[in-house]
């Protein structure tokens, strides 16, 4: 019986190689070797720290300073942009967008006030530089903040981290700098506008996409969104959002998943409550289609789960494997017992 017994155990070892799925990843994250800081001037407000609020007037002029620390053995090449505020799909203020487009109700565009005289900076090894910012602000008043970020990366060897053995974890590392400008500090009333609704592919995946502003010159914090929607007065999709932290004077979508299923066209009622801490509540209500064309046009291409069904090859390879491994089993007991009942039945041969 020993030797089934190791047969066994090698046949279910190739059962487990063969079918068995098993998967590792290899990351190594690299920390980072330098780092930003403002010089903070007179006019910032004394209880905020780690990035610039300041206090401006109609027609000031200015000169900002960031300092750059490279603390790597080898000189480190920079790049610094100068961007407005924008709020991401995924509810944060995101500083890193370039070239991007302001919203209307924005009071100006900040990178018409702020300016930098280059975008690539050189660092020497262990050593630090300070970038130069130069405001120079409208003739127009303005309520509120105006929200920008100077946002800077390295360039060139070792900017990314992670490793090449697995390319889709290398990243990276960036430091964005928030740059808040306001004339005094006055507290603005939060106003949150309902845009549209509509079918969009977002990282791949069909979704039904909500579109939303923020006219008004103030963050809105904690803001989260609660949503219904019916398809011909049946209940398609419930959400909770995550909370967002919504940039001033921004435009931003809110996705609704639809666990890797395809848009449906039809008739759908949207109704959707946003609250903003205990103070602040919006409801908005909505009906609007989807057409056949739109619905298909965005399921083009779209990510798709593969129909779950039965590997009947896998099963077959199974099935026959266990056969065999029964079949090889009684076979030895077989063998054993007749080698038994032969030796009982033969007569004994004695040499002389």
């Amino acid at each position: 019986m020993k030797k089934i017994k190791i047969i066994c155990a090698l046949l279910l070892s190739f059962l487990t190689l063969s079918f068995g799925n098993s998967q590792t990843t290899k990351a190594a994250d690299n920390p980072s070797d330098y780092s930003v800081t403002p010089v903070m001037p007179a006019n910032q407000r004394k209880d905020v720290s780690g990035y610039f609020d300041l206090i401006m007037t109609k027609n000031q002029k200015q000169d900002l300073a960031i300092q750059i620390n490279n603390g790597a053995k080898t000189e480190t090449t920079f790049e610094v942009y100068l961007n407005p505020a924008m709020t991401s799909d995924g509810g944060a203020i995101d500083y890193g967008i370039r070239n991007a487009k302001v919203d209307k109700s924005v009071p100006f565009d900040i990178r018409d006030v702020a300016k930098l005289d280059k975008h690539s900076y050189t660092v020497p090894a262990n050593s630090s530089i300070n970038v130069p910012i130069h405001l120079q602000m409208t003739s127009q008043a303005w309520q509120g903040r105006v929200l920008g970020g100077i946002n800077i990366q390295k360039t060139g060897k070792g900017a990314q981290t992670g490793t090449s053995e697995n390319a889709s974890m290398r990243t990276k590392i960036a430091y964005s700098v928030a740059l808040v400008l306001q004339q005094k500090l006055e507290k603005i009333t939060p106003n949150l506008n309902y845009k549209t609704t509509g079918p969009a592919k977002v990282n791949g995946y069909a979704t039904i996409q909500m579109s939303f502003q923020n006219p008004t010159p103030t963050i809105i914090p904690n803001l989260i969104f609660t949503t219904v929607l019916k398809k011909e007065g049946k209940t398609y999709i419930e959400n909770t959002s995550n909370e967002y932290s919504v940039a001033p004077n921004t435009a931003f979508h809110v996705n609704l998943g639809l666990d890797a299923q395809r848009v449906e066209p039809g008739k759908y009622q949207l109704d959707v409550v946003a609250r903003s801490g205990p103070f602040s509540k919006w409801h908005f209500t909505d009906n609007f289609e989807i057409l056949p064309a739109k619905a298909d046009k965005v399921n083009q291409n779209a990510i798709f789960p593969a129909k779950a069904g039965i590997d009947w090859w896998k099963v077959i390879a199974i099935v026959a494997i266990i056969i065999f491994i029964i079949a090889l089993i009684l076979l030895v007991v077989y063998w054993r017992k007749r080698n038994k009942k032969l030796d009982q039945h033969s007569p004994d041969v004695q040499l002389r």
